[in-house]
């Protein structure tokens, strides 16, 4: 049923109930010229209103777009930093570690040579370098306290980690690779030099390598008639002072 019909329904009911009254009667009639008269169309009123709402809805959704952009740099600026400190301190314990694997490598060429000059202050007849090969790169072991030559580049072999120590037998692969030369110097006898070499990759960063390099001495005294003395003030100066000179370069 249209709303003209329905009211037009409502205006006869009325007309019935007021007929013979003198107040009635003419406002049934004044109904029935407004219901011939109207169009029955909606005010502008009700257009203006969705057109504002239409107006606030747009607005909301810029509102939301600018919100999301700002949050998003605002999450994203510190999740940048926290990866990017991550990484550094990761790659500070690996440039730790790779100190100390050098260090390592010359304190146990250092031990060798004191283990022969030991020896010969004993008596026997043992070479202060004794053990440990000259002038060719060579692998260190701690755990199993061995000295063994490379066969091809001794960088290309990583060492391996046990748990406790680095080695070149048993344990997980790890990112280090370790190569030694112990070389004399031919205007200083009694001396030698002991360069080591460490290189690893922390993640994506590039290849990285420390070099070690120290120097030792011969500091027993040669002669049998002079074993357990010290001969000259040469060699009181080299027994009783660490005269290790340590050199390191970053690549």
């Amino acid at each position: 049923m249209s709303i003209k019909t329905s009211l037009q329904s409502i205006v006869k009911n009325l007309q019935k109930s007021t007929s013979g009254s003198t107040f009635g009667a003419p406002v049934t009639n004044r109904l029935s010229l407004l219901l011939a008269t109207s169009n029955y169309q909606l005010a502008t009123p009700l257009h203006l209103s969705t057109h504002l709402g239409a107006q606030r809805r747009g607005f909301t959704l810029i509102e939301t777009m600018v919100a999301i952009s700002v949050l998003v740099v605002a999450v994203s600026a510190p999740l940048t930093l926290a990866s990017q400190s991550l990484f550094a301190a990761l790659y500070a314990k690996d440039q730790t570690t790779a100190f100390y694997l050098a260090q390592e490598a010359v304190e146990m060429v250092r031990n060798k040579r004191d283990s022969n000059m030991l020896r010969s202050l004993h008596g026997q007849e043992v070479e202060w370098l004794n053990g440990i090969p000259i002038g060719s790169s060579f692998h260190v072991d701690i755990p199993n306290d061995t000295i063994a030559e490379c066969l091809t580049d001794c960088l290309a072999t990583k060492l391996r980690n046990d748990g406790t120590f680095y080695n070149h037998e048993s344990g997980e692969t790890s990112r280090f690779s370790r190569s030694v030369l112990v070389t004399e110097n031919p205007d200083l006898v009694g001396e030698a030099v002991i360069s080591v070499v460490v290189e690893w990759q922390t993640g994506a960063f590039r290849k990285r390598s420390i070099t070690l390099e120290t120097r030792i001495y011969d500091w027993a005294p040669r002669g049998s008639d002079q074993r357990g003395s010290l001969d000259t003030p040469t060699d009181t100066m080299l027994a009783s002072l660490s005269v290790d000179l340590l050199h390191m370069s970053r690549n």
